[in-house]
């Protein structure tokens, strides 16, 4: 780095902002390796919109831009590892691999996962022998296209060996996390990732050449298709709802999907695009991002929402076979098509700067395994076709009506040729007495022939009885061989998958959505990519009806009265027909309600966006332990350990007892790796519990009662902490202005008037009281979320804001913080700060400054350590945080863990979500019901490690 850096300042060392200008500048200066490797200054610059913005998120943008740039680099444009490139980036990561951001708390991850896995693929030859199996030709266009998407290229652009391999290596690189409800899903596949990485290459090679992941085990073989989507990332993410300090204008994502629709001139200045994307937002009345692609889209290209509704419904009648007149219609559909193609690469676009669509694409096919077994779908199809005889609407009430129709008729001419054989058996009796009375020779040749003709006619009414009677009995079991006939045929046409981007999902992403399921039509075949997705009632009917022509023919050969065979012909028309009736969908919609328990819905076609439970779409909350069996092969069940719990402490409690019962076989490699997880789940969400945390570890290592060492060691140190502390009128004041920055100016200048402060000194929870009470009726909060929320955004301020301390002591507190690595270039870097910079900082303020001071005195924004976590560490013995910050579980969402901590306005052991250092973070209050005993459902741990995992000789 050239030049004296004190020169460059636009802005004086140690103000409000400084640390984000010195990075600013630090980016456009630096030159070391990596910072060429990244282009820095495009990755900095990117990083700062996404923190204006708000919308995605930085963390998954700087892991995926990151992946993609040491990809490039070891896979050479011949397709070979550059074992040398390798090396050398592995050691640059070594040895100063941490890159610094003012919102980076958690990036410290995304080097320690890199580096992880560069140093297995390293040492482990097999490991690069496998990447070499990745060549053209790929299974299909969809594959083709994860691959361009997961580069970041063109989808036009010509694929190579090269591009493939290159893909494959970007999704080993970037750590992979949750943004849908597939935590159930996602929590396995970053344990894969990061722990079992061949598993993930396979997988890979089986969906890149096949389209679809095979598991075979118990002499059945279970396949699932490559997802259809790579999920919808942030694009329905509310502008409404972030932040109101957020400028959405800014987000990347967003210029880019409207670069790729050639909307936003590519030549502009960024500041520019922005403003045009603001005005576009502002006038489209637009609430996310996929709202706005939309409907921008459409007004560029002169068409209507009834434009695409026409193209539709001709398009429909085009695969029946119908016609249409061609012309302007052609020429619509033309543009309609254009249309489609422009918004699914805007689509990819926007999600493309965050999410690794191959990783992805992956995550969400391992979600189809948790369905794969069909018992769910085959009920699904069982109660929503109404095979239950006594389900109205049902083709059960159809084929049971059809049939006893005829067992009627049958019964009908059993009883009428019963009579007449009563009959003829009467006459041929009486012929017979008749016969041995007869008088002469004449007579007895006369009735003998008369006795033959009338048994002969009684045996015909005989046989003709006895033949509808036969007809009869095969009719009476014809209604239970054709529902085993179906049921056994429903695997081999249908199938249930994980759909990423289902319309029905709604939810918070920390109150975790629950998963959607969609059925699939496989048309008979093995080949995945030939199936049908099912979206709407119309697509449900024409695939029912699909279903029965096409097995109608297996059916009735299976039908071992061959007389029948035809009246299968007869009730598959009847089937068809009743099928199109709009009294069988609606039917189908309230079985469906009915059998999930769910309020039935009046009309329910004109409703279908209020039901949860379709019967070609439903809502789950997805089952770890199916997908867990049926990915490792495990017939057996797991080894788990499961408690619902009253409250935080308790489950902190449950969690140590577990892992204190394990044998030390079970818990030894938890020690020697760290970061190696345990599959756990709460009554809502599946995660990763990290034993081997420092922490973490000392607890359930200890030997002593667990309730005593949380209490002692977690509990008391914090609650004490911020027990001890008294509020003076100064330090409310200041408080009070820090809360304030981050309110719309409207409501922070109410707040100021509103806000007593007392001379005498108050305690943190008593000024955290007034606060709130103060700040209801500004927000018009009313509803228990909303009081929820404001307690949450409260609290989690006075976490990262206490202690307050006097401006003075700033540099003093520094020193003490940088103890370990003090040094004269430090020292001579501090000396440039002012000594009194305010007249109280906040820890995050204080933070801010020594950063600022390590970056300057190293003229680099790469370290060799995480300084977050190094600060966070430190602060925590020095007193300028909570001394017991427990972190305990990765919780699969971008930057955030799971950890117990003190609430600082309540005093009460809570359940948090909080950044990898532990300074920043917010109480997980929505999850109250299953803390505090209102709901008995179970906190699981998978015990067991080795239960999921194959081992070597799978691979």
């Amino acid at each position: 780095m050239e030049g004296p850096i004190e020169n460059a300042f636009d802005l004086p060392i140690g103000e409000p902002g400084f640390l984000s200008h010195l990075l600013n500048i630090l980016a456009q200066r630096a030159d070391s390796p990596l910072a060429l490797l990244y282009n820095l200054k495009q990755e900095a610059e990117l990083s700062s919109y996404f923190d204006m913005a708000l919308l995605q998120d930085g963390f998954c943008f700087r892991a995926l831009y990151r992946a993609r740039a040491i990809a490039t680099a070891i896979i050479g444009d011949d397709g070979e590892l550059n074992v040398s490139e390798l090396e050398k980036i592995l050691n640059n990561l070594k040895s100063a691999g941490y890159l610094f951001y003012q919102a980076g708390m958690s990036d410290g991850a995304i080097t320690e996962h890199m580096s992880a896995f560069l140093q297995n693929l390293k040492e482990d030859v097999a490991l690069v022998k496998t990447f070499k199996r990745f060549q053209r030709p790929l299974c299909h266009r969809w594959a083709e296209r994860l691959v361009s998407d997961t580069l970041g290229l063109h989808s036009h652009h010509s694929l190579t060996d090269t591009h493939i391999r290159r893909a494959v290596l970007c999704a080993c690189l970037c750590p992979l996390r949750q943004n849908v409800g597939s935590c159930f899903a996602t929590a396995p596949a970053i344990l894969i990732q990061k722990e079992q990485v061949q598993l993930l290459i396979e997988d890979l090679y089986q969906l890149l050449t096949t389209g679809k992941l095979k598991r075979i085990f118990g002499g059945v073989e279970y396949v699932v298709p490559l997802s259809p989507s790579t999920g919808i990332g942030d694009l329905r993410r509310s502008f409404r709802a972030l932040d109101p300090r957020a400028r959405p204008e800014y987000s990347p994502g967003l210029v880019r999907a409207f670069e790729a629709l050639e909307l936003l001139p590519r030549e502009l200045v960024y500041a520019e695009k922005a403003s045009l994307l603001k005005n576009w937002i502002e006038d489209s009345k637009a609430i996310n991002a996929e709202e706005l692609i939309h409907t921008q889209l459409l007004g560029h290209m002169g068409l209507s929402e009834e434009d695409l509704l026409q193209a539709h419904r001709i398009e429909k009648m085009q695969l029946k076979g119908h016609q249409y007149h061609p012309g302007a219609t052609s020429k619509k559909l033309e543009t309609v098509e254009r249309f489609r193609q422009l918004e699914l690469g805007a689509r990819s676009a926007f999600k493309g700067v965050c999410d690794n669509a191959l990783l992805k694409a992956w995550e969400f096919t391992l979600a189809s395994f948790s369905e794969v077994k069909m018992e769910f779908s085959r009920w699904n199809l069982y109660i929503s076709l109404g095979f239950a005889h006594e389900e109205s609407g049902g083709i059960g009430e159809l084929l049971y009506r059809m049939i006893d129709e005829r067992i009627q008729a049958i019964n009908a001419k059993i009883e009428h040729y019963q009579k007449d054989y009563e009959l003829a058996y009467d006459q041929v009796r009486a012929t017979e007495v008749l016969l041995r009375q007869a008088a002469s020779e004449a007579d007895a040749r006369r009735l003998q022939a008369e006795h033959q003709s009338r048994a002969y006619h009684m045996r015909s009414c005989q046989e003709v009885r006895d033949q509808h009677y036969s007809e009869g009995s095969h009719y009476s079991t014809l209604y239970n061989f054709l529902s085993k006939q179906y049921d056994a045929k429903f695997p081999d046409y249908f199938q249930e998958i994980f759909d990423a981007e289902m319309h029905d999902v709604r939810g918070e992403l920390y109150n975790d959505s629950p998963a959607g399921f969609r059925l699939v039509y496989k048309h008979g075949r093995p080949d995945p990519s030939l199936w049908t997705f099912i979206y709407t009632p119309e697509d449900y009917i024409e695939v029912l009806i699909d279903f029965f022509v096409s097995t109608e023919a297996a059916v009735a050969a299976e039908l071992e009265w061959e007389e029948g065979r035809s009246e299968i012909l007869h009730i598959t028309s009847a089937i068809v027909s009743h099928l199109r009736t709009g009294r069988f969908i609606e039917s189908a919609l309230q079985r469906m309600a009915k059998a999930h328990r769910a309020a039935p819905v009046h009309a329910p076609l004109k409703a279908l966006h209020t039901i949860e439970k379709k019967p070609w779409a439903y809502i789950s909350g997805g089952t770890v332990t199916t997908l867990l069996k049926t990915y490792f092969c495990r017939e057996s069940e797991f080894s788990m350990e499961a408690k619902w719990v009253e409250n935080e402490s308790e489950l902190l409690i449950f969690l140590l007892d577990a892992l204190k019962s394990l044998p030390p076989m079970a818990t030894d490699p938890y020690l020697k790796q760290p970061d190696k997880a345990m599959i756990a789940t709460s009554p809502t969400h599946a995660f990763l519990l990290l034993p081997g945390l420092s922490a973490f570890c000392n607890g359930w290592q200890e030997e002593g009662f667990t309730y005593t060492w949380v209490r002692d060691q977690v509990f008391l140190p914090s609650q004490k902490f911020y027990a001890d502390m008294r509020l003076k009128l100064p330090e409310q004041a200041f408080l009070l202005d820090e809360f304030c920055e981050d309110l719309i100016p409207t409501l922070a200048h109410s707040l100021r008037q509103r806000t007593a402060l007392h001379d005498k000194p108050m305690t943190v929870s008593a000024w955290r009281q007034q606060l709130y009470e103060t700040m209801l009726p500004l927000t018009a909060s009313t509803h228990p979320e909303q009081k929820r929320s404001l307690a949450d955004r409260i609290d989690a301020f006075l976490y990262q804001a206490l202690p307050v301390v006097p401006g003075r002591e700033w540099k003093m507190l520094a020193r003490r913080l940088l103890s370990d690595i003090a040094s004269d270039d430090i020292e001579d870097v501090l000396r440039l700060f002012p000594d009194v910079p305010n007249t109280f900082l906040t820890p995050k303020r204080l933070r801010e400054l020594t950063s600022s001071a390590v970056l300057l005195s190293r003229r680099s924004p790469f370290l060799p350590y995480d300084l977050h976590m190094y600060l966070a560490r430190h602060a925590r013995f020095v007193g300028l945080a909570p001394p017991s910050t427990l972190l305990v579980a990765d919780t699969n969402w971008p930057g955030n863990y799971f950890g117990f901590v003190v609430n600082p306005g309540t005093s009460r052991l809570e359940l948090w979500r909080l950044d990898r250092a532990g300074i920043s973070g917010t109480p997980m209050s929505s999850w109250k019901p299953w803390l505090s005993g209102l709901d008995r459902s179970p906190w699981s741990l998978y015990t067991r490690y080795h239960e999921y995992t194959f081992g070597k000789k799978f691979l």
